[in-house]
């Protein structure tokens, strides 16, 4: 299933079906037909573009966003309006496309979640929460990404032959 989502939305986008393993491969894509990477701290902009995954209750399971000025991605997960511990990916690299095709794809599996930029190396955030996925955003304050970008959902119908990750395996 395929469809724009716009940024800066004043409420989430429901998922058509629960992101979670649950013995299934499932994946959220983000495509954009756009990728600015140069930093705009000239024009007092943080250049950052930020995707979520929100659970039923609204906590941010899964926080994705760019930060141009330090070149950087940083992922963390919000409950109850607090902020976990951030991990921090470096930005140069992450993406081969420098446009049209940029992407950055989202599995679930048991223990968390895989992250790809592109096809390049995933890297593996591990589950804060045992709450499925049931909708998402995307919001910018200077735009790394096109707006809106499409959207991509895939659930498989069998089970998963991918094989269980965690943090010690990044694909």
């Amino acid at each position: 299933m395929f469809y724009l989502l716009k940024a800066n939305q004043s409420a989430p986008h429901p998922l058509p079906q629960p992101l979670t393993h649950n013995g299934k491969c499932t994946k959220v894509t983000f495509k954009s037909a756009t990728l600015d990477l140069k930093s705009d701290l000239n024009k007092g902009g943080s250049g950052g573009s930020a995707f979520n995954l929100l659970s039923a209750s609204g906590d941010i399971l899964l926080h994705i966003t760019t930060r141009r000025h330090k070149d950087q991605v940083a992922l963390n997960s919000q409950f109850g309006g607090r902020w976990g511990q951030e991990e921090i990916i470096p930005l140069n690299g992450l993406f081969t496309s420098s446009g049209p095709n940029a992407k950055i794809t989202i599995s679930a599996h048991a223990g968390g979640y895989l992250i790809k930029f592109d096809d390049n190396k995933g890297y593996f955030y591990n589950r804060r929460s045992n709450e499925p996925a049931v909708s998402i955003s995307y919001g910018y304050s200077s735009p790394v990404f096109s707006d809106p970008i499409i959207v991509k959902c895939e659930y498989r119908k069998s089970a998963c032959t991918c094989g269980a990750l965690n943090s010690e395996n990044q694909a």
